[in-house]
């Protein structure tokens, strides 16, 4: 089932809007300061202090229901888009699925996003990202939506590798500091390739977009 005309190029641009992490920091740097916020019981210890003063952009998803006619924006929200405005997509005349962006460097949908994909009863869902500055996104296509619950569970195998990458983009939440897997080019490759085999294992079209 191919994208609607012109709906790959306007994923595209979307991710041009998307705010890029202002601080990247690696794999040991976030686990400092996760575990100074552990002990302390909050952002209030130097490194986590000093941290958070450097961070100047804050996470944005933006939602989009992929319909016939094309893409129809559906709703926008920090680290994770609400479920309801999700499942406001699958209300939307000649609705096929779903595209949202993430707000650091991979552009692989979660189980998550994946579960919810079943209870829409989406054809596609595709999920895009900035990855060191270049947009990319990731189409799954499903002709049976029961099958999303399948990959679901498999792309749980998926977390050892995304929560054990080199880099980290810090956000603010509340009296915390979180930290949004955003591996380098060469891992996030890694992920997406990962990803691609899981969703091929079960005889489903899966592909990536990007720019250039």
């Amino acid at each position: 089932m191919p994208l609607p005309e012109g709906a790959a190029d306007l994923m595209l641009e979307t991710l041009r809007r998307v705010p890029e992490p202002s601080v990247i920091v690696t794999a040991s740097e976030a686990l400092a300061v996760v575990e100074e916020q552990e002990a302390l019981g909050g952002c209030v210890g130097p490194l986590c202090r000093e941290l958070r003063a450097r961070v100047k952009s804050t996470p944005v998803e933006e939602a989009y229901a992929i319909t016939t006619r094309g893409l129809v924006p559906v709703g926008r929200g920090g680290l994770e888009i609400d479920g309801w405005v999700a499942a406001r997509a699958g209300r939307i005349p000649g609705f096929l699925g779903v595209f949202h962006t993430h707000p650091a460097g991979l552009a692989v949908p979660t189980p998550y996003d994946l579960a919810g994909a079943r209870i829409r009863g989406s054809r596609v869902e595709c999920v895009g990202a900035r990855v060191w500055g270049r947009g990319r996104v990731m189409c799954i296509e499903a002709e049976d939506p029961g099958v999303w619950e399948e990959l679901a569970s498999l792309f749980t195998k998926l977390e050892g590798l995304v929560h054990s990458t080199d880099y980290y983009a810090p956000y603010p939440q509340g009296e915390s500091l979180v930290f949004v897997p955003n591996p380098s080019p060469r891992v996030a490759l890694q992920i997406e390739l990962e990803a691609l085999a899981l969703a091929e294992a079960l005889a489903l079209s899966a592909y990536i977009i990007e720019e250039g």
